[in-house]
């Protein structure tokens, strides 16, 4: 049965991933089986919208996190070589 996503609902969704912090091109590909989906059933793609388009560029664009982990400095790197030696 075939039934056709309204926009809203893809934006919502995009929402969604976004929050779980999925990075756009993880979104894009998430979204690529609505595509598929809709295709099959002859129907329009509900990614293919103003407003789905614009919402995935600003999450591109948005800042990204820092990288959580230690740094490696060169005082930290002679103590680990003193452990282990």
């Amino acid at each position: 049965m075939c039934v056709p996503v309204p926009v809203d609902w893809v934006a919502l969704y995009v929402v969604h991933l976004e929050r779980r912090n999925l990075q756009v091109a993880t979104i894009q590909t998430v979204l690529s089986a609505t595509v598929y989906a809709n295709k099959i059933c002859d129907l329009q793609d509900p990614t293919d919208n103003f407003l789905i388009r614009k919402l995935l560029l600003s999450i591109g664009k948005r800042p990204r996190s820092r990288d959580p982990r230690l740094q490696v400095l060169a005082v930290l790197l002679e103590k680990l070589v003193c452990l282990i030696a």
